[in-house]
Parts: structure tokens; sequence; C-alpha cells
């Protein structure tokens, strides 16, 4: 997904994202992107560019910031390296539990995004509308979709999936 609509923080908010803080709220955005919900392009008071965020126009965090680089395009390999980072973190949890937290949004550099595993089942939750409304290059492995390989723990049987108050499972 490319992010062309831009978002302008102020300067608390671009120095909250500069220490490291992944959220900027909805009174430090001081122009809002014209696109309803998605990835967007972010510049501080300035206009110098400093990341790339999730946009949510509706909620108190406004801004999920997912990238620092500001040129970063939110593709099939962007989400698979996230996505395959921390999977490869709980890599160890296989041999000695069975239910665990997979991808835990912004503590593995994926905003929103949360995938929990039991057994072998995973629950994916999509948690804000910038990413319910993302899209990535066509062929490609969607936001809440891990990268599969047969026999792995992100090959399961199904997946249940949870976005906005909306709930599914299937194979």
């Amino acid at each position: 997904m490319i992010a062309n609509d831009v978002a302008a923080v102020s300067a608390k908010g671009a120095r909250r994202w500069q220490q490291g803080h992944p959220w900027i709220y909805r009174s430090d955005v001081t122009a809002r992107p014209s696109t309803p919900a998605g990835a967007v392009r972010v510049v501080d008071q300035r206009g110098k560019p400093i990341g790339v965020a999730l946009w949510s126009p509706a909620s108190e965090i406004s801004l999920r910031m997912v990238d620092r680089d500001p040129r970063a395009t939110l593709d099939r390999d962007w989400w698979l390296r996230r996505i395959g980072d921390a999977v490869a973190r709980r890599a160890p949890l296989q041999s000695v539990a069975n239910a665990y937290r997979l991808l835990h949004g912004e503590g593995d550099a994926c905003p929103s995004l949360i995938c929990d595993r039991y057994d072998r089942w995973l629950v994916v939750q999509l948690m804000s509308a910038g990413l319910e409304t993302s899209t990535v290059t066509p062929g490609s492995t969607p936001p809440g979709r891990a990268p599969t390989a047969p026999g792995s723990t992100t090959h399961p049987p199904g997946v249940g999936a949870r976005a906005a108050g909306r709930a599914a499972l299937g194979p």
C-alpha cells in the first residue's frame, strides 16, 4: 500500500513520535488527510516528513506510526518482514506452550495488529480503521494474514478474525 495522502502534526506530536511513542492523538493532528482511513505520510509542523502511519479519523489515536522512513511502502515485502520477525521471536514458545500471542501490535512494529495462537488456530484482531481499510499490492499477503508454510505455526487449519465488532471464522 502506497501512502499518498499526508497528515501534519503539531510540534508536540512530532516530538512524541521522535521519542519513540507510536501514537499521535487527534489533538496533535494539525492537518487531516483527505482519505477516510488507511496509510498516510506524516509531516511535522514545518512540513518535514517524519514517517508513515495508519490513519483512523474517528479514533482518539488518529495516527499509528508504522515506519520512520517517510518513503516506506507498506507492500507485501514490508508486511512479510514485520510479521516474519514477530513469528521468529516467538518460535521458542512452540516447544513449551500451545497458546500465546504471536504478534503484539506496536510491540512488534505492526500497530493495531494482534495475532494469538491457540493450539492449531490463529485469532487475528485488527484494532484500527487505518489497518482495516489497508490494502497491499495484488497477489500479496494482506495485513493480518501471516506468511504461511505447511506445518508451521502460521499455517493453521483456520483463522478467526475480529475487526470493529465484526467477527469471522474460516479455514
